[in-house]
């Protein structure tokens, strides 16, 4: 494979590539130049051949080898196998190690370079001490440079024999292989003097570049423009002075630098200068300055145009530096005037410097042209729209308190006024009222409202238990005791209703009255039952009376009380009850009258609830009786409430009074009629064996003669039976108009002394 460097600094390479001998990142062969991959910035200027690789120099001095890696030929530092080779590269890689390069040779299977310092380096297969370091073969090779004569005394050297004046470039190849001195360059291998416009170095010759200029021959440099002066063409052997209208503060430069707009120059000038304030210049390349126009300014150095007055301000001169501020009630409204102008009517100004005069602010005017200011309208005068040479005055049921101002304000609701031009509104009167915004007048309050205080925008309405009749009150009333509202905004009170009181002023709702009590329509107060009568419920217009049975003593009661056990109530509404009189009894409550005592039985006082058995020996006939009859001599009452007293039989009798019961007729006596008081004595020759025998017997006799005897005791036994069981008839006993019915049996008493001797 073969490698060349080309004219525009790139690298060929072509041949045989299995190694990465070509440096274009893969191992196939090519026929034909193919470029070797560098990195952006690398110039080659020097490239060597080993056995499958190559390496190069760059102009910095870097070396860069790719290819086969027998031995570490390529320098690259990398790690090398069992047998001293590395991996094959196919970039170019860097040599390792921070070396400069002038100089570089490759053998079969190393490479040597010689730094600028004159330094020389080795690496690669030591075979036969190549290397020059004292290394010796394959177990000694090195995959980096290593100096030349380290073991010894360290090698110095020049440029490679291939290139005499060691410009890294070979003899054959170099158009100047030796050196000539300094303002000399070889011609057929003769030194010459350079000519004017050129120097040389080395031997070498260069033109003069553009911006200096050498005007003497067999010089080592050319000299640099002078500022103020230009070299415009290679080879030159003078500077030209910069025209007036540029410049050039710079040596070495190749032209002139046109002046700036706002700036001039005079030929062989360093610097432009600025045009000074009061002038200006548009153009560039100038040698002078214009003076500013009325209506204008520069402030500044070196203005490429002048600046027109802003609006607000003027200029009547020209080359000035400022503009003239407006004065306070003109304006100037355009920018670039020469002149201001007065404000007009309706408009001001009150400063310095305004492009427009102010329209009078709403609330304010302007009556004079010229007008540094605004007067404000005054209280009770406005003024709406802007730019306005009067004021308006505040129309009725309106008001403007304050200067400047732009509404008039309606009276609130409270107040009103009847006026225009007004600065204040007047507050409602006390009794009056305003309830609508600008108003004009005040209203009345109505019955049943009022208004206490002044600026109210409503009535009160009377509060429930007030009222009001009039209208425009100041204050409410209160409803009078025994009236009373429970509405508000009333013209009057109602009584309170039957059954309902209202005690105190001002009330809201009438009370009803207790049970106990009750009132009529409109009073302050409740009324206590009368004694005799009651009020049993609350809320009632009237009393009511007890009824029969019942009573009241006190007043104030909600119910009657029930006449008692041994009294009675005949009449409505009474205060008490009555006791029962004697002979009559009530055993009952809530009673209109009392019960006759029965016969046989007797009440003896008043107030009784029962009534009493008259004793034996005692009766009573009648009802209603206080008291018993005793039995009368010749009869007897053989038990308790007995209505009849029974007459002693034949062959008894009773000589007292009270008695219950007979006495036989003793041994040898007789009692031969019934109810006898006492008994007879047998006749003489006559006898009587027996008690209660109804006669005597005479002498010895027949039972013919005692059959009388024996009948008699019969019809008295027969008589006791009747008595005994008979059923007294259904009758009525009336006492003091009561009437009761009654029936029952009545078990008479049988004589114990029927056949019972006296003692």
């Amino acid at each position: 494979s073969a490698c060349a460097i080309s004219m525009d600094q790139n690298v060929y390479c072509w041949g045989q590539g299995s190694e990465g001998q070509l440096g274009n990142g893969n191992n196939q062969t090519k026929t034909t130049p193919t470029l070797v991959t560098l990195e952006e910035g690398d110039n080659p200027v020097s490239i060597t051949a080993g056995g499958s690789f190559y390496c190069l120099i760059l102009d910095t001095g870097q070396s860069k080898c790719w290819g086969n890696n027998w031995h570490g030929g390529l320098g690259d530092g990398e790690p090398l196998d069992q047998w001293g080779n590395g991996i094959y590269q196919p970039y170019p890689f860097n040599v390792t190690g921070n070396h400069s390069f002038s100089g570089i040779e490759s053998g079969l299977q190393n490479t040597c370079a010689i730094k600028t310092n004159g330094s020389a380096y080795c690496w690669g297969r030591p075979y036969t001490g190549a290397i020059g370091d004292g290394s010796l073969w394959m177990t000694t090779q090195k995959n980096w440079p290593s100096r030349v004569g380290t073991t010894t005394n360290p090698l110095f050297t020049d440029a490679s024999e291939l290139d005499h004046d060691n410009d890294g470039i070979i003899t054959i190849f170099d158009s100047n292989p030796y050196l000539c001195s300094n303002g000399f360059y070889q011609v057929d291998n003769i030194c010459i003097e350079v000519p004017a416009g050129s120097y040389s170095v080395n031997g070498i010759q260069y033109l003069c570049d553009i911006g200096t200029y050498q005007p003497q021959s067999g010089q080592d440099a050319c000299l640099e423009a002078d500022p103020g002066h230009y070299v415009n063409m290679i080879n030159s052997s003078n500077q030209d002075e910069c025209l007036a209208g540029t410049h050039q503060p710079n040596s070495a430069q190749s032209e002139c630098i046109e002046n700036s707009p706002g700036y001039y120059s005079l030929n062989g000038a360093e610097q432009q200068i600025g045009c000074p304030t009061g002038s200006y210049q548009p153009s560039s390349n100038s040698t002078g300055c214009i003076p500013t126009d009325p209506g204008y300014f520069t402030n500044s150095i070196g203005s490429s145009s002048q600046t027109a007055c802003p609006a607000g301000s003027y200029q009547p001169y020209s080359s000035q530096i400022t503009c003239i501020q407006a004065s306070m009630g003109y304006f100037v409204a355009s920018s670039g005037s020469n002149s201001q102008e007065m404000c007009t009517l309706g408009n001001y100004s009150d400063s310095l410097g305004q492009s427009e005069c102010t329209l009078a602010s709403p609330g304010y005017y302007v009556s004079v042209d010229g007008s540094s200011s605004q007067e404000a309208c005054e209280s009770g005068t406005y003024q709406t729209l802007q730019g306005q040479t009067d004021c308006m005055y505040a129309s009725a049921g309106y008001y403007v308190p304050s200067n400047g101002s732009s509404q008039q304000i309606s009276c609130p609701e409270g107040s009103f006024q009847p006026a225009g031009g007004s600065s204040s509104c007047i507050l409602a009167n006390p009794g009056f009222y305003v309830s609508d915004l600008g108003a004009t007048e005040q209203l009345q309050c109505q019955q049943g409202t009022f208004s206490s205080e002044e600026g109210q925008e409503e009535c009160t309405p009377a509060a429930p238990g007030f009222f009001v009749d009039t209208d425009g009150a100041t204050a409410p009333s209160p409803c009078p005791v025994g009236q009373y509202q429970e509405s508000e905004g009333s013209g009057s009170c109602i009584d309170s209703p039957p059954g309902y009181v209202t005690s105190t002023d001002g009330s809201s709702s009438a009370s009803p009255c207790q049970p106990g009590t009750y009132a009529v329509a409109g009073q302050s107060s409740c009324m206590d039952a009368d004694p005799g009568n009651f009020v049993s419920d609350s809320a009632q217009s009237s009393q009511q009376p007890c009824e029969q049975g019942t009573y009241q003593p006190e007043p104030g009661q909600s119910s009657c009380l029930f006449s008692q056990p041994g009294n009675y109530v005949d009449k409505y509404g009474a205060t008490e009850q009555t006791p029962c009189d004697e002979g009559t009894y009530q055993p009952g409550q809530n009673k209109l009258g009392c019960i006759n005592a029965d016969p046989g039985n007797f009440v003896p006082s008043t107030g009784r609830s029962y009534q009493n058995s008259c004793d034996k020996g005692q009766y009573q006939s009648e009802a209603g009786q206080s008291e018993c009859l005793m039995a009368d001599p010749g009869n007897f009452v053989p038990s308790s409430g007995a209505d009849k007293q029974f007459p002693c039989s034949p062959g008894s009798y009773q000589p007292a009074s009270g008695q219950s019961d007979c006495e036989m007729a003793s041994e040898d006596h007789f009692v031969g009629e019934s109810g006898a008081t006492e008994q007879t004595p047998c006749s003489s020759g006559d006898v009587q064996p027996n008690t209660g025998a109804l006669k005597c017997i005479k002498g010895p006799s027949t039972f013919g003669d005692y059959l009388p005897i024996l009948i008699i005791p019969l019809l008295i036994v027969a008589s006791a039976l009747f008595y005994k069981y008979r059923k007294k008839p259904d009758g009525v006993t009336t006492k003091k108009g009561r009437n009761d019915k009654w029936g029952q049996k009545t078990i008479d008493y049988v004589p114990k002394t029927i056949g019972r001797k006296r003692k």
